[in-house]
């Protein structure tokens, strides 16, 4: 990702398609996690299914949601 540079050396990526993604998925290894250019379907599946609150992290063309599943 062209702004991978601006990150600490620590943070590590996790990709998903957006077919396949599965919130079980997701690594319990991380104190932060965002999901970047999510679309409203899936956002609205982590609100009400999971009761998962986004939090918009950068607006633009391709959003960055924070997920604070794991707080």
């Amino acid at each position: 990702m062209s702004w991978s540079y601006l990150l600490d050396d620590q943070v590590k990526f996790q990709a998903f398609k957006a077919k396949e993604f599965n919130i079980s998925k997701i690594s319990n290894n991380f104190t932060t996690y965002f999901l970047f250019n999510a679309d409203e379907q899936l956002r609205n599946e982590l609100t009400s299914k999971h009761k998962i609150k986004l939090e918009e992290a950068y607006k633009g063309s391709t959003p960055l949601w924070k997920l604070n599943k794991f707080n």
